[in-house]
């Protein structure tokens, strides 16, 4: 058989004279665009809600403390006593158990407003602190490529992507400092750079960002000597500050030697991309001497075109001094499985008097409850567009072989086999799935989100404009269910239609 002929005097035309039936593929492209936009639609959904109701710090439990209230028990010890035996920890599947207090604090935005937000402090050996920074971090940080270990980093902190909106940042650019803001000197505030150790998409809490314990127990003053008190020695023969500049280094170095003559000085760039600026520090033999050294540059920064001082404290060579009486603020359990969860909240209630929110948890229960609902939804509905998608086409060309078998059954006569006729047609098939499916899906690709704009999103006032119920990907999934099923099908259907026939009960109609 010549194959070149063959293609050109038989198989063309047959696909041509399938291509003319203009009605048939328009309702196969449409059932396809149907289908393709509501998985779109059902994933996009699931999507939205997993961000709204699934939180990645599910199985880490926080139970609020109430306060020292005379004739109420103490929390702290009645629990760290329950709750270091073995039979408990395994009775209710507990992996772990530690005690957090909590503070506020203030920062500064980026347009200079200040801004308080909830702070707490992070253990580099518990398991959340694991979590954070475990191998796969890109899942839950966005600064993975700038991340930075908190144990080699005491002056840092986690923060949170709510936070840093709220302050005004980028978060396509985030910020490798935050300024926090101590106290204010002439009604100005005084600000003390904090480096980020990473970006989460969320903290458990609503918390706006998580300390070492170090920075925390400083920044919140729980430590006999404040890092921001001038008084302590340690600060009597040192000044660290930051220069917030936009001039050069060089420019601002000379500006400097001008202005302290032959009192050295360190000076280095600020990598912080929330302003421009630079870190001074400068040692000295005398403690008598830094008061004149910060009057002058303080003076002499003033009178330099686009120069701000802001001297802080050598907070990282604080002098710590020992905790004051401090209480925690949580009592937060990690669990293995979220199982045991609404059983160690009764148990809560009833021998502690402690209320345990559960929202959660009962969250995380209600998306899976409806994820379940949504994959069974597209499963059925995928089912029943390759049903449909089978039923059309297979009729098309079963009908079109039963009005040509006169011709098809001369073909045979000549030598061509049952198996070469099923190939064509198979071919036609694979050919207009093809075609059905990348259509259907780039209508649905394109046109989804646009529909659900006009048609769903407005009733459902959802906030931000941004946020979207569609997401369609293209997946071998859909590859498979949607072409490479449906052909092989078509194509067994087509063999056992002219299996066991002869030229003879083709042409004679037998």
């Amino acid at each position: 058989m010549h194959f070149k002929s063959f293609f050109q005097q038989f198989f063309v035309p047959e696909l041509r004279s399938f291509l003319a039936k203009v009605g048939m593929i328009i309702g196969v492209i449409g059932i396809m665009f149907l289908s393709l936009w509501s998985i779109g639609f059902s994933e996009g959904t699931a999507l939205f809600l997993k961000d709204r109701m699934d939180s990645p710090f599910i199985k880490f439990l926080s139970v609020n403390l109430p306060g020292s209230i005379e004739g109420k028990p103490n929390y702290q010890a009645k629990l760290r006593d329950e709750f270091t035996k073995e039979s408990t920890l395994t009775d209710f599947g507990i992996k772990e158990t530690h005690f957090v207090p909590t503070g506020r604090i203030n920062f500064q935005s980026y347009d200079g407003k200040v801004i308080r937000t909830r702070i707490r402090p992070i253990d580099p050996e518990t398991h959340l602190y694991r979590f954070l920074f475990r191998e796969k971090s890109a899942e839950l940080l966005l600064t993975n490529e700038k991340l930075i270990r908190m144990e080699e980093a005491e002056w840092s902190a986690v923060v949170s992507k709510d936070l840093l909106v709220k302050l005004g940042y980028d978060l396509e650019n985030p910020p490798l400092y935050l300024n926090h803001v101590p106290y204010y000197r002439n009604e100005e505030p005084v600000v003390v750079p904090v480096l980020i150790a990473g970006i989460a998409d969320k903290l458990p809490d609503k918390m706006g960002a998580f300390f070492t314990e170090k920075a925390f127990y400083s920044i919140t003053n729980r430590y006999e000597f404040s890092p921001f008190d001038p008084k302590i020695s340690a600060y009597e023969k040192n000044i660290t500050a930051f220069i917030r500049s936009a001039k050069s280094e060089s420019e601002l170095r000379s500006t400097l030697e001008n202005c302290l003559g032959d009192q050295e000085f360190e000076l280095e760039d600020d990598k912080g991309v929330y302003t421009k600026g630079y870190k001074l520090e400068i040692d000295f033999f005398n403690a008598s001497a830094k008061g004149p050294v910060l009057a002058k540059l303080d003076q002499c920064l003033k009178e330099a075109e686009g120069a701000d001082f802001f001297p802080y404290l050598a907070y990282d060579r604080v002098n710590r001094g020992e905790l004051r009486i401090n209480t925690s603020d949580y009592f937060v359990l990690e669990f293995n499985e979220l199982d045991s969860v609404p059983r160690m909240a009764n148990y809560l209630q009833v021998k502690y008097d402690l209320t345990v929110n559960l929202n959660d948890v009962e969250s995380a229960k209600n998306f899976s409850v409806f994820k379940k609902i949504s994959d069974f939804l597209a499963i059925i509905l995928t089912l029943f567009t390759i049903t449909i998608i089978i039923y059309i086409i297979s009729k098309t060309i079963v009908e079109h072989i039963d009005r040509n078998k006169a011709s098809l059954g001369t073909l045979k006569a000549f030598g061509l086999s049952n198996y070469t006729i099923t190939l064509v047609y198979s071919g036609v098939a694979i050919i207009i799935v093809t075609g059905v499916f990348f259509t259907g899906f780039l209508l649905a690709f394109f046109l989804g989100d646009t529909i659900n704009n006009l048609l769903i999103t407005p009733g459902l006032n959802l906030g931000d404009p941004n946020e979207t119920l569609f997401s369609l990907k293209l997946e071998f999934l859909y590859i498979f269910s949607f072409m490479i099923l449906p052909v092989l099908i078509i194509w067994v259907l087509v063999y056992r239609k002219l299996k066991g026939t002869t030229p003879g009960d083709l042409i004679y109609g037998r």
